[in-house]
């Protein structure tokens, strides 16, 4: 009788784990996670929506981007999701539509964020909350607003 006890016991528990599971998303068991995609930016160049969620290395493997280099944002459309990262002693320019604003210090409309420090593994994170505007995720490395053309 015991064992048929711990039997139903071990069934129950495994019911609820899967019950957890499909109720909460179930922690992603053996489904990793998917890397992002690593987009070597070596010159100025226009983002789109559909490289959301992409990392933009600049110079990534040798490439020979410019002191400089403008990133020009697609419209700020809620969910997108950029990252930069500084592979080489340069600094970067990252500009938002005309219409758009990356909150970030005094940044108006149209306003970049540039990396003044041109340090090796500075990075930013950019993400859309509300239509228009762009949110500083994630920053490491010095940055600042860029109102020049």
């Amino acid at each position: 009788m015991k064992v048929f006890k711990v039997i139903v016991l071990i069934l129950a528990v495994i019911g609820m784990a899967v019950n957890a599971q499909a109720q909460f998303g179930g922690g992603n068991f053996g489904n990793p996670v998917p890397s992002p995609t690593i987009i070597a930016a070596s010159t100025s160049q226009t983002l789109t929506a559909s490289q959301s969620g992409a990392v933009f290395v600049l110079n990534r493997n040798g490439g020979s981007a410019p002191n400089g280099a403008i990133l020009t944002l697609p419209t700020a459309t809620a969910r997108l999701d950029y990252t930069f990262i500084v592979d080489t002693a340069v600094n970067i320019r990252i500009k938002p539509q005309a219409g758009d604003i990356i909150n970030y210090a005094t940044n108006v409309a149209g306003s970049k964020v540039k990396n003044t420090s041109a340090t090796i593994g500075d990075s930013i994170e950019l993400y859309c909350i509300v239509a228009g505007q762009w949110s500083v995720k994630n920053r490491f490395g010095t940055w600042a607003t860029d109102n020049n053309p």
